[in-house]
């Protein structure tokens, strides 16, 4: 007895069909691509705005640091001078001011750093280079040299104050901006790298 075997209806793909997958897959993972290159890219941007801003920060102290020696040795010298030579006034660089009874100290005051109240002595850029002035004719190899003058825009600022009635503790504050802050006669509230440092000098001397 034969039995008639009934065949499954036959389904056909056509080429076109095929080809239009073929573009959406593609279309799809060119949008991962995309999307990953964008990130990346972003992160990298990100990468260098961190690594610029930990450079500047970091000249901004060491410009805080070579004006903290600077006015450290200042101060002492003139504790030296007033005390064995008697005739004649020292010329100080940084002066020191007396000590605040019952006041905070100008040190934390903003109104001691910045404007027409500012009471901090400037340390020009050439003193810390150990020269007279600026030379008006700077290479650009001057800031790769690690030459204040060619580095740096706005000089560092310091200022002294004595501890207590004994005048023998002095705070000195210093701080140090970095080469993104532009300069400012009227010591205005800076845009960019600013770092503070601060020591606490005995004298020798009563």
């Amino acid at each position: 007895m034969m039995h008639k075997i009934n065949h499954l209806p036959r389904k056909y793909v056509t080429v076109a069909k095929q080809r239009g997958v073929l573009l959406i897959v593609t279309m799809i993972l060119l949008l991962i691509i995309s999307g990953v290159a964008a990130i990346t890219i972003k992160g990298s941007g990100s990468s260098e705005n961190v690594a610029n801003n930990t450079r500047t920060q970091a000249l901004a102290m060491q410009a805080a640091e070579a004006a903290l020696r600077y006015a450290e040795t200042d101060i002492l010298e003139q504790n030296r001078l007033d005390n064995t030579i008697p005739p004649g006034t020292p010329v100080r660089r940084v002066p020191i001011a007396p000590a605040a009874t019952g006041l905070p100290a100008d040190w934390t005051q903003e109104s001691k750093w910045d404007k027409s109240t500012s009471t901090s002595t400037v340390v020009s850029l050439y003193a810390l280079d150990g020269v007279v002035s600026c030379p008006t004719n700077l290479t650009s190899n001057a800031s790769r040299e690690g030459n204040f003058c060619g580095l740096y825009k706005r000089p560092p600022e310091c200022m002294a104050q004595y501890a207590n009635a004994s005048n023998r503790l002095v705070w000195v504050t210093c701080r140090g901006f970095g080469p993104d802050v532009v300069a400012s006669l009227t010591k205005d509230l800076p845009s960019g790298s600013e770092v503070f440092l601060r020591s606490v000098l005995r004298l020798p001397f009563p």
